[in-house]
């Protein structure tokens, strides 16, 4: 007998537990639903202050914490204008060196057209003392590139004829001549070996 009769107490706290479970939540649904109503007596305005309330005392701050929270942002501020003022200036100065870097190039560009034609003109003056040595006397011409440094006599009889630089060396002396040859000689001998 005992071994039936506890099985149906155990069965009968079972479901005594299940009904009292059952009537919890059902009271706690009551009260969710009680607190999700709004209250006939309070208005909107009153449960919106009431929210605003609740969302502010989540928010809730310390005056410290507040006043380096307000100090950090005043500090963040005032970094943002400075970076903005920096921006501002930097770009102005980008602008004047991109005008001052193009201007350098317009004078450049000049500055080589410049050169450019004193060269041409330079060696225009070489080729025109040249075509006077070749129409002078070998003799003639011979007398004047005796009295020249040898490097500089080399330099006009490279750019004559063959022919004609042969003449002129001939009627110089011997050792002018023999200077001479070697430099001519000499240049270029650093591509030939």
């Amino acid at each position: 007998m005992t071994k039936k009769v506890l099985p149906i107490i155990a069965v009968s706290f079972g479901v005594i537990f299940l009904i009292q479970a059952g009537n919890l939540s059902l009271a706690s649904a009551d009260v969710k639903t009680d607190i999700a109503k709004p209250k006939s007596t309070t208005s909107d305005t009153q449960i919106s202050a009431e929210e605003g309330n609740i969302e502010s005392e989540s928010v809730c701050l310390t005056g410290a914490v507040a006043e380096t929270l307000m100090n950090e942002r005043s500090a963040l501020n005032s970094r943002q204008i400075e970076i903005a003022k920096r921006e501002t200036a930097l770009k102005a100065l980008e602008t004047k060196v991109q005008k001052d870097v193009d201007s350098l190039e317009v004078t450049q560009k000049t500055i080589q057209n410049q050169i450019d034609k004193m060269e041409k003109v330079a060696e225009d003056d070489i080729l025109h003392l040249v075509e006077m040595y070749k129409t002078m006397k070998p003799k003639k011409a011979a007398e004047i590139f005796d009295s020249m440094d040898p490097g500089f006599a080399a330099g006009f009889l490279r750019q004559m004829d063959s022919t004609q630089a042969g003449l002129i060396m001939s009627e110089m002396s011997a050792r002018k001549s023999y200077q001479i040859s070697l430099i001519i000689a000499n240049r270029g001998a650093d591509w030939r070996q």
